[in-house]
């Protein structure tokens, strides 16, 4: 992985890019690689954390916000958010959302684009969506003179989701937002690219903090062991080289 290109990062809710790839999106800043993200919702479903009552529209608002300011302190050069319905991104037409994909990848010249692995990392549904909406418009923008090169999925080992799992037991999920099988799929883990961000860990730390309706504490106080391997570790697969 070439820190000093173009990356993309293409997820579905604000505090994708910090929590599941803000160690790499600080990385290739701090090479002189260029970077943007992608949010296609607001998450105005996700729960707050914040002791102040909020609407759905108020959280969608404050989530935005969160994540422009934690892009700038990963040093995102490009944020943009879609406002698709949190939860209903599956239900969306498959055609429009690869096309308002396809609008940025052109714009941005991306030489990589980065998105969840097929089962979503958690099994999100909005998640396993944003993944097969992001392949299509990486293959579909090949058209362009400046296509984009590599596909790299944000994955995570088995041990790894297992010791988070047991982690964040006692973290609602919102109903009706997961698959019941966790949106398990198959990996060859030996193919993963793990990446230690320790370097510019105190950079993803403090952009978590931006995201403050979603408790990064929760991130920033796991035990010792799973914090090494899942906060300080990040892992990537290789879908795609052309």
């Amino acid at each position: 992985m070439d820190f000093t290109k173009s990356l993309l990062a293409i997820f579905a809710h604000p505090d994708d890019e910090t929590f599941g790839c803000g160690g790499l999106l600080a990385l290739f800043s701090r090479a002189g690689g260029v970077t943007a993200a992608i949010s296609a919702t607001r998450g105005e479903k996700g729960k707050s954390h914040l002791e102040t009552p909020m609407t759905p529209e108020e959280l969608a608002q404050l989530r935005a916000e969160e994540l422009k300011n934690a892009a700038k302190i990963l040093g995102v050069s490009r944020v943009e958010t879609f406002a698709y319905p949190d939860g209903g991104l599956d239900e969306q037409s498959e055609d429009e959302v690869v096309e308002k994909l396809l609008t940025v990848i052109k714009e941005f010249s991306s030489y990589a684009i980065l998105t969840f692995g097929p089962d979503g990392g958690s099994g999100h549904r909005d998640h396993i969506a944003i993944h097969k909406f992001t392949c299509r418009a990486f293959l579909e923008a090949q058209k362009f003179d400046s296509s984009p090169k590599e596909l790299y999925f944000r994955v995570i080992p088995e041990a790894v989701k297992e010791m988070r799992r047991n982690a964040a037991s006692s973290r609602p999920r919102t109903p009706g937002h997961y698959h019941d099988d966790g949106g398990h799929v198959s990996y060859s883990e030996s193919e993963f690219i793990g990446i230690d961000v320790r370097p510019v860990l105190e950079i993803k730390n403090r952009a978590a903090i931006m995201h403050r309706s979603q408790n990064p504490e929760w991130f920033l106080q796991l035990p010792e062991q799973i914090r090494k391997e899942f906060w300080e570790k990040e892992y990537y697969n290789l879908a795609e080289k052309l």
